[in-house]
């Protein structure tokens, strides 16, 4: 019976040379694609790699990697390596466009808090804002598809103080999907996001009209998510035909969705208070979260629908019946899955049974 070392001999080829060494730059670049910018350059150490790392399309810069997520320090700030390592990195960095772009950091640690030079907490902040923003400018400059920017870290607070977006994210032309978390956005000038088919944004300040001003410079969209982000009262997705799947969570502000004039075609909504939705022409239908009170009209095109309120409450008799008549509607779709009452625990008070 052969052994296992033999085994692998013949597997790497009878010579015994390790079967990396011969695989082409484009496996090992795919290889590299799926880790973490900070172990890619790494591979510097194995010879086959060497300075590939360096053509690498697939940049992520993580600030978690440099601290403890779970210890909470009152005097947090970013660790100099990490500023110095991006530094690094985008220097010698040597293809000329890359496919993805992600950092996460927390903006609102302290940058340069040991630097006697930026001790007034408006220069810090300028100077931390022009960092980032030169990390940022690189990536669109390298007509970057898919750009990640969280600003929010590890950390479950809000921010007290959040990142103000450069401008030129929002006129870049070949970026396909943006996320963007916990920052500042300005629409003031013209929003020219002409390729993008997804767009996230989570604990994001919006209104109704800024929200407009972003959808009308992405004639392409496919799909919106929009988690936390508070000032979205009655918003109108009618200027972006395009977009086909729409998810909102925990938008605590919204009133009334009116999806009459557009050709939204899956909805997902988990929040909180009272909602009127008006949707006929969606097909697939998803409603969760702390709803006091949700009315659905115009709906003949539903083929799919869940229904889930994470919260125990009794009802008044009114809202007991209008829930009654939303259940009734939403069950004539194909396929329905309602929530399940023994978690929810819903009741009607003030009528006789």
């Amino acid at each position: 019976m052969e052994s296992s070392v033999l085994k692998r001999r013949k597997m790497d080829g009878d010579d015994g040379r390790d079967a990396i060494a011969d695989l082409p730059e484009s496996v090992l670049l795919h290889i590299l694609s799926f880790l973490p910018t900070r172990d890619a350059v790494r591979t510097v150490m194995v010879p086959r790699f060497r300075y590939l790392w360096t053509c690498t399309r697939h940049l992520s810069f993580d600030h978690c990697a440099y601290h403890n997520c779970k210890e909470e320090d009152p005097h947090f700030s970013i660790d100099e390596r990490f500023v110095n390592f991006t530094d690094h990195v985008l220097t010698l960095h040597e293809n000329p466009t890359i496919d993805s772009f992600r950092l996460n950091l927390n903006y609102a640690a302290q940058l340069y808090h040991d630097d006697p030079r930026y001790d007034d907490d408006a220069t810090r902040e300028t100077r931390s804002s022009n960092k980032i923003g030169t990390w940022i400018r690189f990536a669109v400059r390298r007509k970057v598809k898919f750009l990640d920017l969280n600003f929010l870290g590890c950390t479950r607070e809000f921010p007290y103080n959040l990142y103000m977006l450069p401008r030129f994210v929002l006129r870049c032309s070949c970026l396909v999907e943006l996320k963007l978390t916990s920052c500042e956005v300005w629409t003031g000038g013209r929003v020219q996001l002409r390729s993008l088919r997804k767009l996230f944004m989570k604990q994001i300040d919006l209104t109704d009209l800024k929200m407009a001003n972003i959808l009308s410079g992405c004639p392409l969209l496919k799909e919106l998510s929009l988690e936390d982000c508070d000032g979205l009262q009655e918003p109108k997705f009618c200027r972006v035909p395009s977009i086909e799947e729409l998810n909102l969570k925990e938008c605590g502000d919204l009133e009334k969705l009116d999806l009459a004039r557009s050709d939204i075609k899956h909805l997902t909504i988990d929040s909180v208070g009272d909602l009127e939705l008006v949707c006929p022409n969606v097909k697939i239908l998803d409603i969760a979260g702390c709803l006091n009170y949700v009315k659905v009209t115009d709906m003949p095109s539903l083929v799919d629908t869940s229904l889930y309120f994470s919260r125990h409450r009794s009802w008044p008799y009114g809202e007991y019946h209008e829930f009654r008549l939303l259940l009734e509607k939403l069950s004539c779709s194909p396929y329905f899955m309602p929530c399940n009452f023994l978690h929810t625990g819903i009741n009607y008070v003030g009528a006789d049974k």
